[in-house]
């Protein structure tokens, strides 16, 4: 995995390298809020409805026309409480498929 930096490295005072969950799970429990590099998201991304745009779309055109960021999926956005999420669920072809 490549070494990052992101919000969360710098919230909790680690040096750059692989996210984990334990460092997710701290920076929610911190209450650590969201800004334009980090966006809670209580629920994976639904897939394009009658040829609309998504809202995973919109977010990852937001970040990657800015300096980029992190989608966190499985947190609630306002109290960010940790809810997690089905990995049965996750559709990677999906996610692949963004094209913003």
């Amino acid at each position: 995995m490549p070494r990052s930096w992101t919000r969360l490295h710098e919230h909790l005072g680690v040096p750059p390298g692989p996210l984990t969950f334990d460092m997710v799970k701290k920076a929610a429990d911190d209450n650590l809020a969201e800004s334009d590099d980090l966006d809670w998201k209580e629920q994976l991304p639904q897939p394009p409805r009658n040829g609309r745009f998504n809202e995973l779309a919109k977010d990852v055109a937001a970040m990657a026309n800015t300096r980029g960021g992190l989608l966190i999926f499985g947190v609630t956005d306002q109290a960010t409480e940790p809810v997690g999420i089905d990995p049965g669920e996750v559709n990677s072809q999906q996610l692949r498929a963004v094209d913003p």
